[in-house]
């Protein structure tokens, strides 16, 4: 871990006053309990993060590119936090998307495309994945893309898929 002192006077770019700047390896290398006066770097993405008292937030600049998490065939896929989209393709075996790792952040959306190696494949989900309004999937159409698009809810700690839907 590298510290150093940043004192820019921008309008544009204001993080409060002069920061202490902290570099970790990434998202998992965050101290367990973060500094409020403290801006932490994640080299393997170069995000910026403040520690709230309570959990880290993203003040990075937001960019068009997503993060992508790219799976060619997996019999279990777990997202990760700071995937924007997790593309499964190929799947050659019954799918289980596995409870999503890190410190997700409420309202954090998340998109999961899989497409199978032209054999339907069983999709089941791991306990924080809720349906709201939509019925899941529980296989694939063969040769069809089917999207699941996710919301975070952290008061329930669940990962509410909100909108499913598959190529005609």
């Amino acid at each position: 871990m590298e510290n150093w002192i940043f004192n820019y006077n921008s309008d544009n770019f204001d993080f409060g006053g002069g920061e202490e700047f902290i570099e970790v390896a990434n998202f998992a290398a965050l101290p367990v309990t973060g500094s409020t006066s403290v801006i932490y770097v994640t080299l393997d993405t170069n995000k910026l993060y403040r520690w709230t008292g309570s959990t880290y937030v993203e003040v990075s600049a937001q960019d068009n590119n997503p993060n992508v998490q790219t799976v060619v065939s997996a019999a279990t896929v777990t997202p990760v936090f700071g995937n924007d989209l997790v593309v499964i393709t190929a799947q050659a075996a019954g799918l289980t998307l596995a409870n999503p790792t890190g410190t997700w952040v409420q309202g954090k959306d998340l998109v999961i495309r899989i497409k199978d190696n032209g054999t339907a494949r069983s999709i089941a989900y791991d306990t924080k994945y809720r349906a709201i309004g939509v019925t899941l999937p529980t296989t694939t159409v063969i040769n069809k893309t089917t999207y699941l698009g996710i919301v975070y809810n952290s008061t329930d700690d669940t990962f509410d898929i909100i909108g499913v839907t598959t190529q005609a």
